[in-house]
Protein backbone atom coordinates (compact mmCIF):
# COMPACT_ATOMS: atom_id res chain seq x y z
CA UNK A 1 0.00 0.00 0.00
CA UNK A 2 2.64 2.56 1.02
CA UNK A 3 5.04 1.29 -1.62
CA UNK A 4 2.44 1.85 -4.34
CA UNK A 5 1.61 5.35 -3.10
CA UNK A 6 5.29 6.32 -3.06
CA UNK A 7 5.96 4.76 -6.47
CA UNK A 8 2.96 6.53 -8.01
CA UNK A 9 4.10 9.87 -6.59
CA UNK A 10 7.88 9.48 -6.76
CA UNK A 11 8.49 12.30 -9.25
CA UNK A 12 6.38 14.74 -7.21
CA UNK A 13 8.01 13.64 -3.95
CA UNK A 14 11.52 14.11 -5.33
CA UNK A 15 10.52 17.55 -6.66
CA UNK A 16 9.21 18.48 -3.20
CA UNK A 17 12.47 17.38 -1.60
CA UNK A 18 14.57 19.35 -4.09
CA UNK A 19 12.37 22.45 -3.72
CA UNK A 20 12.84 22.25 0.05
CA UNK A 21 16.62 21.78 -0.19
CA UNK A 22 16.83 24.93 -2.31
CA UNK A 23 15.56 27.00 0.63
CA UNK A 24 18.59 27.98 2.69
CA UNK A 25 16.94 27.81 6.11
CA UNK A 26 20.02 28.53 8.20
CA UNK A 27 19.49 27.96 11.91
CA UNK A 28 22.25 30.20 13.27
CA UNK A 29 21.24 33.30 11.30
CA UNK A 30 17.51 32.67 10.81
CA UNK A 31 17.95 33.18 7.06
CA UNK A 32 15.16 31.48 5.13
CA UNK A 33 13.41 30.00 8.18
CA UNK A 34 10.17 31.85 7.42
CA UNK A 35 10.38 30.78 3.77
CA UNK A 36 10.85 27.14 4.74
CA UNK A 37 7.96 27.27 7.22
CA UNK A 38 5.69 28.80 4.55
CA UNK A 39 6.81 26.18 2.01
CA UNK A 40 6.15 23.28 4.38
CA UNK A 41 2.79 24.66 5.51
CA UNK A 42 1.60 25.11 1.92
CA UNK A 43 2.83 21.67 0.87
CA UNK A 44 1.30 19.89 3.86
CA UNK A 45 -2.03 21.70 3.48
CA UNK A 46 -1.99 20.77 -0.23
CA UNK A 47 -1.70 17.15 0.81
CA UNK A 48 -4.75 17.46 3.06
CA UNK A 49 -3.08 17.99 6.42
CA UNK A 50 -4.35 20.38 9.06
CA UNK A 51 -1.31 22.49 9.90
CA UNK A 52 -0.45 24.52 12.98
CA UNK A 53 2.65 26.70 13.29
CA UNK A 54 3.73 27.37 16.87
CA UNK A 55 6.14 30.19 17.58
CA UNK A 56 8.93 29.51 20.04
CA UNK A 57 11.84 31.48 21.45
CA UNK A 58 13.84 30.04 18.54
CA UNK A 59 12.33 28.68 15.33
CA UNK A 60 8.66 27.76 14.85
CA UNK A 61 7.38 24.25 15.37
CA UNK A 62 5.24 22.90 12.55
CA UNK A 63 2.56 20.44 13.63
CA UNK A 64 0.41 18.68 11.05
CA UNK A 65 -2.32 16.04 11.24
CA UNK A 66 -4.31 14.09 8.69
CA UNK A 67 -6.96 11.43 9.01
CA UNK A 68 -9.72 10.76 11.50
CA UNK A 69 -9.23 11.63 15.17
CA UNK A 70 -10.42 8.15 16.18
CA UNK A 71 -7.99 6.24 13.94
CA UNK A 72 -6.88 2.89 15.36
CA UNK A 73 -3.22 3.72 14.66
CA UNK A 74 -1.12 6.84 14.50
CA UNK A 75 2.20 7.62 12.92
CA UNK A 76 4.60 10.27 14.19
CA UNK A 77 7.23 11.75 11.91
CA UNK A 78 9.74 14.09 13.48
CA UNK A 79 12.33 16.05 11.59
CA UNK A 80 13.97 19.42 11.25
CA UNK A 81 13.87 22.01 8.52
CA UNK A 82 16.85 24.14 9.47
CA UNK A 83 20.46 23.63 8.46
CA UNK A 84 23.92 24.58 9.59
CA UNK A 85 25.59 27.40 7.59
CA UNK A 86 27.49 26.04 4.60
CA UNK A 87 30.85 27.58 3.77
CA UNK A 88 31.49 26.18 0.31
CA UNK A 89 35.20 27.00 0.19
CA UNK A 90 36.17 25.90 3.69
CA UNK A 91 34.13 22.71 3.72
CA UNK A 92 35.10 21.34 0.31
CA UNK A 93 31.71 21.41 -1.39
CA UNK A 94 31.77 20.15 -4.97
CA UNK A 95 28.43 21.76 -5.74
CA UNK A 96 26.62 24.78 -4.35
CA UNK A 97 24.98 23.65 -1.07
CA UNK A 98 21.43 24.79 -1.85
CA UNK A 99 21.41 23.93 -5.55
CA UNK A 100 20.87 20.17 -5.79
Amino acid sequence: MIETAVRDRSDALVKTLLDSVRIASVSLTGEGIGDQVAFLRKRLEGWGFTVEVHDTASHPIIYAEAGPKDAAKTWLLYGHYDVYPADEKQEGWRTRPFEP
